[in-house]
């Protein structure tokens, strides 16, 4: 089987498809993120109440947006920390 090549973004290295950082320079891995599976494959013909995708694609973006809040919080406590 062969191996799919990805290439970084930011420095160009070559690197295995599936991986989720660059082994250069350590960059996120642009495709990985797009190849994250948050599709669902539906047998053609067959009704599918998509609410529930609707529901865990928002779960998606909110957990980004807490990891975020998240990272800030410990940068300002970092800081405090740090004039203390």
């Amino acid at each position: 089987m062969e191996e799919k090549t990805v290439y970084c973004e930011k420095c160009g290295k070559a690197n295995k498809e599936g991986v989720r950082f660059c082994s250069g320079c350590g960059a996120p891995i642009e495709s990985a993120r797009k190849n994250v599976n948050r599709s669902v494959q539906i047998p053609a013909g067959r009704a599918v109440n998509t609410a529930w995708i609707k529901a865990y694609e928002a779960f998606l973006r909110i957990e980004q947006v807490a990891w975020g809040i998240l990272g800030i919080i410990l940068i300002v406590i970092f800081i405090l920390f740090l004039i203390q």
